[in-house]
């Protein structure tokens, strides 16, 4: 097993955790996989509106790579400038005005989970309102955006404010 060492990190790893730079003559980049990805997204933070224009060129040049119909993208868009993904979310049952606050690291996965996950959501009775009246009879709606350090504190705080029939395992107050 073959082993180098990143110029970044200073880890020692197989050379397989180097991406080619050159492979037909054989040679890897200096920085390993985990610390070029690192790289290559605060370059695109740094640099997001030169980012976006490549994107817009790119996609303007090459449609075939995006489908035959000439539609956007769908799957890569243009970076946003949010670092916050994670905060609080509210999803209310149109139908008898309860509801339900969350918070999580990612936000609109969470929220895209709790509609899609068939019966198997650990929250019981939101997950059962949802067979019930069918996803249609909900909506969903980001709160706030907060850093990951405070977002049980900011849970907290609009479940205070919403009463929260759907949530179990936080009381009301």
């Amino acid at each position: 097993m073959e082993v180098k060492q990143c110029r970044k990190c200073g880890e020692h790893k197989e050379i397989t955790s180097f991406d080619w730079t050159n492979k037909q003559k054989g040679y890897r980049k200096s920085y390993c996989r985990d610390c070029s990805i690192k790289i290559y997204t605060q370059w695109k933070i740094d640099n997001l509106e030169r980012h976006n224009k490549w994107f817009e060129k790119y996609y303007n040049d090459n449609p075939e790579r995006f489908g035959k119909t000439g539609k956007k993208p769908t799957g890569r868009k243009p970076m946003e400038n949010n670092e916050l993904k994670s905060g609080v979310y509210v999803i209310t049952n149109t139908e008898t005005g309860e509801t339900y606050v969350g918070c999580s690291n990612d936000v609109k996965r969470r929220i895209w989970r709790h509609f899609y996950n068939r019966g198997r959501s650990k929250v019981k009775p939101l997950s059962k309102a949802l067979k019930q009246y069918g996803k249609e009879a909900f909506t969903s709606q980001v709160l706030e955006y907060c850093p990951k350090e405070q977002k049980f504190e900011r849970e907290d705080y609009w479940i205070t404010q919403y009463g929260c029939e759907y949530n179990t395992s936080k009381k009301k107050k």
